[in-house]
């Protein structure tokens, strides 16, 4: 199985979730550091992340990215 992470989840990353939806073997993890972002609320998310802010804890979102990447391999 292959994972696809979309990170962003307006308009964009909504698409792109939508965009492999359908497709088999595909898990699609979405993540953001605002919730109330309408791709959250995709039913076609197989996982939602609330990541750290990338522009206000560079270090702890560095750290969260590495740690939620080991996860998924």
């Amino acid at each position: 199985m292959h994972t696809i992470i979309v990170m962003g989840l307006n308009t964009g990353g909504l698409a792109a979730i939508r965009a492999f939806r359908n497709k088999p073997n595909i898990r699609i993890v979405g993540m953001t550091h605002t919730p109330s972002e309408i791709g959250y609320y995709s039913r076609y998310l197989s996982e939602k992340v609330v990541m750290p802010h990338p522009g206000k804890d560079e270090d702890k979102f560095i750290s969260f990215m590495k740690s939620k990447i080991e996860e998924i391999k």
